[in-house]
């Protein structure tokens, strides 16, 4: 979606046709193609759906309203600094501030994938093993300086020397989102054993 954001961007960018309206339809065009992408790559099959509903629904009632909760104010308290900047800065803080956001959520993306891709192990274990940690630990950490030395260039290349000063945001962003991404291994440890209740305390 990231990609497809940024390629947007560049081509309205480059024609000259960019304004607000213009970006936010960019980015919902973004979210909808990597939906499409999505759905054709994993090719979902429906059958049997009934029975999957209905064993959904009992998990949600055991622990999905608490998961709920704590995933809404997760995502209310990870976006406030956005809306904290546009109360107490101008617009261009705002927009370099975003683009620098964007370009560190990269630094997490390796960790996010792998811990989701350990849901099943994970489910299967009574904790969590250490090595897990350390591991993303040190991708979360190379990813981290990856963002940082090449946000520069990056920025410069695709969006020009004016939004240069954006890259100088990076490294703390990305730094958070290498933090997000070993947290993500606790939240889907958690989630793998249906502990709605702690991860809303979270």
């Amino acid at each position: 979606m990231q990609s497809l954001l940024v390629g947007f961007l560049v081509v309205a960018v480059t024609s000259g046709h960019l304004d607000v309206r213009i970006a936010v339809a960019l980015r919902c065009a973004a979210i909808a193609g990597a939906a499409l992408a999505a759905a054709v790559w994993l090719r979902p099959a429906f059958d049997r759906a009934a029975d999957h509903m209905l064993e959904l629904v009992n998990g949600a009632r055991a622990y999905g309203f608490h998961l709920y909760v704590g995933r809404v104010l997760s995502i209310g308290t990870y976006n406030m600094d956005v809306l904290m900047l546009g109360v107490f800065t101008n617009s261009k803080s705002v927009g370099f501030y975003t683009l620098a956001g964007s370009v560190a959520a990269a630094a997490g993306l390796p960790v996010l994938g792998m811990a989701t891709a350990l849901f099943a192990p994970l489910a299967r274990e009574k904790d969590i093993q250490p090595r897990l940690l350390v591991i993303a630990v040190v991708i979360g950490s190379a990813a981290t300086l990856t963002a940082w030395a090449l946000a520069g260039p990056f920025i410069n290349a695709v969006f020009g020397e004016e939004y240069r000063s954006a890259a100088k945001l990076v490294l703390p962003l990305a730094l958070a989102q290498g933090v997000r991404g070993v947290t993500g291994v606790y939240n889907t440890f958690l989630q793998a054993h249906g502990r709605g209740r702690e991860l809303r305390n979270a």
